[in-house]
């Protein structure tokens, strides 16, 4: 008998925001535990990003069950905020929350200074 059981969702980073720059790409990472090898899906603003992606700012990249990459492409300022990565299975769901800002510093002479 094969045992079920129900996933966790782990964000693929340990800090909170995550800094992001205007018209860059921005990566938002997650993994998935569990079995069986949970789904996963992203929200923001309680909507699921594939169904707000009118402009192809996003980009949902799941190569292996288990894990997803949201790509936020030319990354503006409507695109900071709570993304909500779900893992689920047959047995549950659990979610991660990340946090996107936009950062206003700039890194000066190799990061030796920062600057508003």
């Amino acid at each position: 008998v094969l045992e079920t059981e129900k996933p966790e969702a782990i964000p693929g980073v340990s800090t909170s925001p995550i800094p992001a720059k205007l018209d860059e790409l921005t990566e938002l990472k997650c993994e998935g535990t569990g079995w069986p090898k949970p789904n996963i899906t992203w929200f923001r603003n309680g909507q699921n990003v594939l169904d707000i992606n009118q402009d192809s700012f996003y980009n949902v990249i799941s190569e292996v069950a288990g894990y997803s990459e949201l790509d936020i492409r030319f990354t503006q300022w409507e695109h900071e905020g709570l993304y909500i990565c779900m893992a689920w299975n047959a047995v549950g769901e659990d979610n991660a929350t990340i946090q996107v800002q936009i950062g206003n510093l700039v890194c000066h002479a190799i990061c030796g200074s920062w600057l508003d």
